[in-house]
C-alpha cells in the first residue's frame, strides 16, 4: 500500500502503529500512527499526520466495480498546508515516475495512475488541526479542534460538510 501511494503522489506513505483488515461482513481497514510526507524545503517532515483513521467500504457498490465508502474517520488528523517561498506548493502531488522523468525524455504515458471514481458517503474528522504557511510572507495559520462531517459524491464533488 504505502508503496502505491508513493507512486501516485510522490510522497512517502508511513505506518508507526497497528494495521488492521477485515473484509468480511464488510470490508473495513483500521490503522494508526499514519503519516504523509511533505515536499523538500517544507518546514516540517510530514504533510499529514494521523492518530487513527478507520474506513469502511460498502460491500454491494463492490461486488459491481464501483467504490463506495460507507464511513471514514479521521482522529486527531493534523494538515499542514505549505507554500514555499519559490512558490511550490505542497499540495500539489506529482508521481514518483514523472518526477524522476521530469528532466528527461518525455514518456508516452501519463504517469500510468488514473483515481477511480469513489462516492464517500460520510467522512468525520475528529479533534483535527489545520496550519497553513506562507513561507514568502511569513504567514502562519492554526486552526484546531476541528470537527467535521463530510460528504462527497465523488473526489470531484459535490461535496457537503457541516
Amino acid at each position: 500500500m504505502a508503496a502505491e501511494v508513493e507512486a501516485a503522489t510522490g510522497r512517502q506513505l508511513t505506518i508507526d502503529g497497528d494495521l488492521s483488515l477485515s473484509i468480511w461482513p464488510t470490508p473495513r481497514l483500521s490503522c494508526s500512527g499514519v503519516r504523509l510526507g511533505n515536499i523538500e524545503g517544507a518546514a516540517g517532515p510530514d504533510m499529514i499526520r494521523l492518530d487513527t483513521a478507520r474506513i469502511r467500504i460498502a460491500l454491494g457498490p463492490l461486488t459491481q466495480g464501483r467504490i463506495e465508502v460507507d464511513t471514514v474517520e479521521l482522529i486527531e488528523p493534523r494538515i499542514e498546508l505549505e507554500r514555499l517561498a519559490d512558490g511550490r506548493t505542497n499540495w500539489s502531488f506529482m508521481p514518483a515516475a514523472r518526477q524522476a522523468g521530469a528532466n528527461g525524455p518525455a514518456s508516452g504515458r501519463s504517469g500510468g495512475f488514473s483515481i477511480p471514481e469513489v462516492k464517500f458517503n460520510d467522512i468525520r474528522v475528529r479533534n483535527g488541526t489545520l496550519v497553513y504557511r506562507d513561507q514568502a510572507s511569513g504567514l502562519v495559520e492554526h486552526v484546531s479542534n476541528i470537527n467535521a462531517t463530510i460528504v462527497a459524491g465523488s473526489l470531484a464533488g459535490p461535496f457537503r460538510a457541516e
